[in-house]
């Protein structure tokens, strides 16, 4: 994955502080990676198709997040295919679809667009969309064996955070111990948008449920000349 798709994560710090409103978590987990960049594609595309094709794009992405429609992008991309922006705009339009509350129409779209770009840039966001949407359309078994596949084929990716996170969300009404697990996974990961907010949902269930808390090392388990903890 490029570092234009992943550098961009901070546009989705929200994505981790929505957790009272799930379906809004979910949005911002299906966009993620997709809107950074958006000034510099005019200026890095080649011949006068793909400069169109980038201004094109680029005066959808400046009506700001939400307010284009999915029609609008779909349109770059019919219009455009086969370039960069074509590309971008084939994924922000299942994205928006996925706003606009169309979850099937959105997933079928994602899957166009893995179809159409088997190696693309942004297929870790495509797979995390099509996760998201079984989801938000309330098929929890398809939406973790989606967030599974992201996490295994990305695991150092930011993007697998995000995925953990979600599981983890879905998980705390089905797996605890599994759902304790990812937060505290997510929490060691540095640099990404969820750690904090991670940190914080691990805290809370170990206090709802301190069985999940790790037992504390005896001073039999550490190896020689280390002392326990609060040892004297």
């Amino acid at each position: 994955m490029s570092s234009e798709a992943t550098s961009s994560m901070w546009v989705y710090d929200v994505w981790a502080w929505l957790l009272a409103n799930r379906k809004r978590v979910l949005a911002g987990a299906v966009a993620v990676g997709l809107a950074g960049g958006a000034l510099a594609i005019a200026s890095h595309q080649r011949g006068q198709r793909e400069l169109a094709a980038g201004d094109a794009l680029l005066l959808l992405q400046l009506k700001g997040e939400g307010k284009a429609k999915a029609s609008e992008f779909n349109d770059v991309a019919g219009r455009f295919k086969g370039t960069a922006a074509a590309e971008r705009a084939l994924v922000l339009g299942a994205a928006a679809l996925f706003t606009e509350g169309r979850y099937s129409d959105a997933k079928s779209k994602f899957h166009d667009y893995l179809a159409a770009h088997p190696n693309g840039q942004f297929r870790p966001t495509a797979m995390l969309g099509i996760a998201a949407c079984d989801d938000a359309a309330n098929d929890p078994d398809k939406a973790a064996s989606g967030y599974e596949q992201v996490i295994s084929a990305y695991p150092n990716d930011p993007i697998s955070a995000q995925a953990r996170f979600a599981l983890a969300l879905l998980m705390e009404s089905r797996d605890l111990p599994k759902a304790h697990k990812l937060y505290d996974e997510v929490s060691k990961m540095q640099g990404t948008a969820f750690s904090n907010e991670a940190r914080a949902k691990l805290e809370e269930l170990t206090e709802k449920h301190p069985e999940l808390k790790p037992p504390a090392t005896s001073a039999s388990q550490l190896p020689l000349g280390i002392a326990a903890p609060n040892a004297k």
